[in-house]
């Protein structure tokens, strides 16, 4: 696999009926996007921009309260990749709780979130 070729996941995974790691894998440290808000809490975050190679539909397990805390989001999908598991689908749940404008730019969903926008960066 090349350096271009990463992909998050568990890295134990049932063989035989029995647990065992991947081999040529590599073990990461993992946080939550919670938690780098909380260590950075003097700070109001404007972009987070998102590419996990699949692991999107773990991002949105938990509380996506986060994702209403950025003015933009951008963030790469990867239905394309792994068909029918459904791992964009936190992430329409959680922008389908607020109000943002959506474009495309090749492999990015861009988010606006207009009630960030407005409060942050009003132009008007």
């Amino acid at each position: 696999m090349s350096d271009w070729g990463f992909r998050v996941g568990d890295p134990e995974i049932a063989l035989d009926g029995q647990k065992k790691i991947l081999k040529g894998e590599y073990l990461v440290e993992v946080t939550t996007i919670e938690n780098i808000l909380a260590k950075n809490s003097t700070h109001v975050p404007f972009i987070a921009k998102i590419d996990i190679e699949g692991g999107e539909g773990s991002l949105f397990d938990f509380d996506s309260q986060w994702f209403h805390r950025f003015g933009v989001i951008i963030f790469e999908t990867h239905d394309w990749m792994l068909p029918f598991s459904g791992v964009s689908n936190g992430l329409i749940r959680a922008a389908a709780q607020g109000k943002f404008d959506v474009t495309i730019h090749g492999e990015n969903l861009f988010f606006f979130n207009h009630a960030y926008l407005r409060q942050h960066h009003n132009p008007f």
